[in-house]
């Protein structure tokens, strides 16, 4: 095989070659699918506020791309968001939400603070005569609550739902004696005084008539009573 031969031969390989290249690199390269994910996908606060860090995963650049409400603040550094939320001085929950966007692709985190606690009672003053018996407290509160002191040994508390009941043994002294309790929900707590009279006096002598002869003498009566 002459050199004109094997020239010939390797021009149309090297044509071929240049053919095949040229249509692969010809092609178009598909495009990288955009994603953009945050951790934690939402967040929930007290009333009195507080912070939340975010960690946010993209394929590319990313902004921040929601209106916040004013009680949220956020602070982009690398690929954390900072959530600051204030305290929320309302008895509703509130909610709003932080949108992130990069290219087309867009991820929306949730955001819910609880309202202010509430707690009222019906009376947080309560009066007994010597004889006790029981009485009833109605509780309002936005969240749930319960008994966080208790009263003395002579009294005695039980709940049915927002109603508690109050019950007090009878005093057998002469002396009124006092006590209290409280109710608790969230940071709010409510005192409840308690006052009982003390048992009526009795008092009785032995005799209510004493007499003396001219020569005078002694003579003794006997006092009964419950008290001094």
């Amino acid at each position: 095989m002459n050199t004109m031969m094997i020239n010939r031969k390797f021009g149309v390989f090297l044509s071929i070659l240049i053919f095949y290249t040229t249509c692969i690199y010809g092609q178009e390269r598909p495009k990288m699918e955009r994603f953009i994910t945050v951790k934690p996908t939402s967040a929930s606060f007290r009333a009195d506020g507080g912070s939340q860090t975010f960690t946010v995963n993209a394929s590319g650049t990313w902004k921040i791309a929601s209106n916040l409400p004013s009680w949220m603040h956020l602070t982009k550094s690398g690929n954390t968001v900072k959530l600051r939320v204030d305290e929320n001085n309302g008895s509703s929950q509130r909610s709003g939400t932080i949108e992130l966007v990069s290219g087309g692709k867009k991820v929306v985190v949730p955001i819910k603070q609880a309202g202010l606690t509430t707690l009222s009672v019906s009376s947080d003053y309560l009066n007994y005569n010597a004889s006790g018996g029981s009485k009833t407290i109605n509780v309002t509160s936005n969240g749930s609550w319960n008994i966080e002191t208790v009263t003395a040994s002579w009294g005695h508390l039980s709940r049915n739902g927002n109603v508690l009941t109050v019950r007090i043994d009878p005093n057998n002294s002469s002396s009124t004696r006092s006590d209290w309790f409280s109710i608790k929900a969230g940071n709010k707590e409510k005192r409840i005084n308690i006052s009982q009279s003390g048992k009526s006096p009795s008092l009785s002598v032995s005799t209510d008539n004493v007499s003396f002869d001219y020569s005078g003498g002694t003579k003794t009566i006997t006092v009964l009573t419950n008290g001094t």
